[in-house]
């Protein structure tokens, strides 16, 4: 599955499958679905198609650094903060449904120390917090409380995955 969280399957390139993940998508959207033989088929008729997905791969593995080093050198208003603007990313608009719980268990922290970092949050203007859900109201600041743990994992996508080929667009 391709969506905007992401794509699932990524393994096959390696030779390996099924994947060893569970893979769920966190928010409400659209994705597309390939069988993983239709998907080999058409990287191997269209080599462009496979050197992105290569590439794609190659992001991942920079991000998945990052969430790592996040993971064991941040703190949690720096994991929280980078995990928000995360899902900001993969969203129209500013409003995050997700619970303290969840959040939680995404940055494997307890529930209670979400609530008191999002109210810190919210006291800096940066989100307002509900039942529910989280909206983002300064993403730059969100991004300063982020710290070095946001940001360049980003920028990678845009220099390893969003650059196309010229004559791209036009195809579009």
């Amino acid at each position: 599955m391709i969506g905007r969280e992401g794509m699932t399957g990524i393994s096959l390139f390696t030779g390996i499958s099924p994947s060893f993940f569970i893979s769920e998508a966190r928010t409400d959207g659209w994705g597309y679905e390939i069988q993983p033989d239709a998907l080999m088929a058409l990287v191997r008729q269209n080599g462009e198609f496979g050197a992105r997905l290569e590439r794609y791969r190659g992001w991942r593995s920079v991000q998945s650094a990052m969430i790592a080093a996040s993971g064991r050198a941040g703190n949690i208003e720096q994991n929280l903060a980078r995990e928000l603007l995360m899902m900001h990313d993969r969203i129209d608009g500013d409003i995050i449904v997700v619970t303290h719980d969840e959040l939680g268990a995404y940055i494997n922290a307890r529930r209670a120390s979400i609530t008191d970092w999002l109210h810190v949050f919210e006291g800096e203007h940066w989100i307002r917090s509900r039942r529910g859900y989280v909206e983002i109201t300064d993403r730059p600041g969100l991004e300063g409380a982020a710290g070095e743990f946001y940001g360049s994992a980003e920028n990678a996508w845009f220099e390893i995955l969003a650059k196309l080929p010229p004559d791209a667009l036009a195809a579009q």
